[in-house]
C-alpha cells in the first residue's frame, strides 16, 4: 500500500512559489483567507538514487506540464480576487516513487490524519489523472520504480505509459475524488484534463457538497483541450467565505459570488 505521507519541504515551498510568481501575474497576500495549504495530486518527481538523492530538488527537474498546471490554477484564482498566501505550503502526492503516497488512501475518510500528513488543505489540484478505474489487468498500483529524470518526454520512455496510468485501488469508489478533497478540508478543487480520459468536473458533480464553478466539458466545447483544460469545483459551504474577495468582473469570481 502507498502509505507514505506526501512530499513536503520548506525549501521546495519557497522555490516553487517563486517560480509561480516570476511573471508577476499571481497575487500574494498575508490574509488568512489566501490559499495557503495546497495539495497537488499527480505531480511527478524524479527518483534519484545514491548521493544524488541528497541534494536539494531543483524546480527545473520537474515535468514542465506539472509546474504549468499548478501555475494556471493559482493564476486563475488570483485573477478571480483570491490570492495565494505569501508562505504557501505545498503537499505533493503521487503513487510512483520517490513519493509513493496515495491521496485517496489518506483522505477517503475524515478520520484523524497520520503523522506527516497535512492537517488541512485549502485547494486540491488534480494533475491529469486517468479517469479509468483500477483493474489488475489494465491499471497498476504497486509500481516500484519511478522516472530517473523528467527532462525528456516521459511518454517515450520504456514502460512509461504503465507508470503514467497507475491509479489508486480506491479510484472506483463513488464520489471518491470530491469526497477525498473535501475530507482533506478543501474549499476548492482545480482539475486538469480532458473529459474522455482524465478526471474532470463531471467526475465529482454528484457529490452533495460539490458545486461546479468552471466546467471541464464546457471548456472542451470551446476548444480547450488536454492539460490546458482546467475545471474548478467548490465546496458549497466552505467557499462562501471567499465571496467578499471575489471579482465580479472575472468568470470564476462571478461563479463564487453566485454560489
Amino acid at each position: 500500500m502507498k502509505m507514505n505521507p506526501p512530499y513536503q519541504n520548506a525549501i521546495f515551498n519557497f522555490v516553487l512559489l517563486q517560480k509561480m510568481l516570476e511573471d508577476g501575474k499571481i497575487e500574494t497576500s498575508t490574509s488568512r483567507d489566501a490559499l495557503k495549504h495546497i495539495s497537488v495530486v499527480g505531480m511527478l518527481m524524479p527518483e534519484r538514487k545514491g548521493e544524488d538523492a541528497k541534494r536539494p530538488l531543483q524546480i527545473d527537474e520537474l515535468l514542465r506540464n506539472d509546474v504549468g498546471m499548478v501555475k494556471k490554477a493559482l493564476r486563475t484564482f488570483s485573477d478571480a480576487g483570491i490570492p495565494v498566501h505569501h508562505r504557501a505550503q505545498f503537499s505533493v502526492y503521487n503513487l510512483l516513487p520517490p513519493i509513493s503516497s496515495d491521496f485517496l488512501l489518506h483522505a477517503r475518510t475524515q478520520r484523524p490524519k497520520p503523522d506527516g500528513f497535512p492537517a488541512k488543505t485549502d485547494l486540491v489540484i488534480l494533475n491529469y489523472l486517468p479517469i479509468h478505474g483500477y483493474s489488475p489487468l489494465t491499471r497498476h498500483y504497486n509500481i516500484r520504480s519511478g522516472f530517473e529524470n523528467l527532462k525528456s518526454n516521459v511518454y517515450g520512455q520504456p514502460q512509461g505509459i504503465d507508470k503514467l496510468v497507475s491509479v489508486s485501488r480506491y479510484h472506483d469508489a463513488p464520489d471518491i475524488w470530491a469526497r477525498a478533497a473535501f475530507n482533506a478540508g478543501a474549499s476548492f478543487i482545480a482539475v486538469h484534463g480532458g473529459v474522455q480520459d482524465e478526471i474532470n468536473t463531471s467526475t465529482m458533480d454528484n457529490h452533495p457538497d460539490s458545486r461546479v464553478l468552471i466546467c471541464s466539458k464546457g471548456n472542451e466545447k470551446r476548444g480547450v483541450y488536454s492539460t490546458d483544460n482546467m475545471g474548478i469545483v467548490a465546496h458549497k459551504e466552505r467557499a462562501q467565505r471567499f465571496k467578499p474577495y471575489a471579482d465580479e468582473n472575472d468568470s470564476l469570481g462571478t461563479a463564487i459570488i453566485n454560489l
